[in-house]
């Protein structure tokens, strides 16, 4: 369960941060460069409010023929938000521009100059990096999946090797104990048929004698082979 909470997490930031980089107009993206490589229209940031449509055509003339030029104006207070959009006739035009003023001064302000970012095709992408992480997602479930289904099958087969394993040293055991009692049995047999034999020769308290130390010598035995 913990890897799956750290490869959530690194998918949720590696999308957020992808998001965030194609919303971004100034940020290119590696998408973004993709598709500016035929663009022809370019995004400028950090204008004056003094500048308007006209001044910032003739700011890029000088780049190549500029087709629209238009600051971005506030739609309550009519003035400029301090950006706007030069559109060339060619991608090689833009290009030009975007070396020549990009971290340059225009009108009194350092402004920033960059390809204008396709918000569509910013989604698409967004759209393909989520797919990719979906198709992620199945993958590690699949191969938790497995992972599981591979547990559940070997659980038995670790159980028979377990019992089989005790059930052998248990058997083992039993003969072990069960050949020492035959044994000890036949020690004692012989030590009786020795006793009786003696005892019929023997005064009785001699004879009570020798059955005593018998007894003591009999359990002795038994004690040692079973310990």
């Amino acid at each position: 369960m913990a890897f799956l909470g750290k490869v959530g997490n690194l998918l949720k930031q590696t999308i957020g941060k992808q998001i965030s980089l194609e919303l971004s107009p100034s940020t290119p993206s590696i998408f973004q460069a993709i598709r500016c490589m035929s663009s022809s229209k370019i995004f400028i940031g950090g204008l004056s409010y003094g500048t308007d449509d006209q001044s910032l055509r003739e700011a890029f003339t000088a780049y190549g023929e500029v087709i629209e030029a238009r600051v971005i104006m506030d739609r309550e207070t009519g003035r400029s938000r301090g950006f706007g959009f030069v559109t060339y006739t060619s991608g090689e035009e833009a290009s030009s521009a975007i070396q020549a003023l990009d971290g340059q001064e225009l009108h009194g302000r350092r402004v920033r100059v960059n390809y204008a970012a396709d918000r569509a095709g910013g989604f698409r992408s967004v759209a393909v990096v989520a797919m990719v992480v979906v198709v992620m997602v199945v993958v590690v479930m699949v191969v938790v999946a497995v992972m599981v289904v591979v547990a559940v099958m070997a659980v038995p087969v670790v159980v028979d090797m377990v019992v089989t394993t005790l059930a052998a040293e248990v058997a083992a055991v039993v003969v072990t104990v069960v050949g020492v009692t035959v044994e000890v049995v036949l020690v004692a047999a012989m030590a009786l048929v020795v006793t009786v034999e003696a005892l019929v020769a023997m005064p009785m308290s001699a004879a009570v004698e020798i059955m005593v130390l018998q007894g003591v010598a009999v359990a002795v035995i038994t004690i040692w082979a079973v310990v």
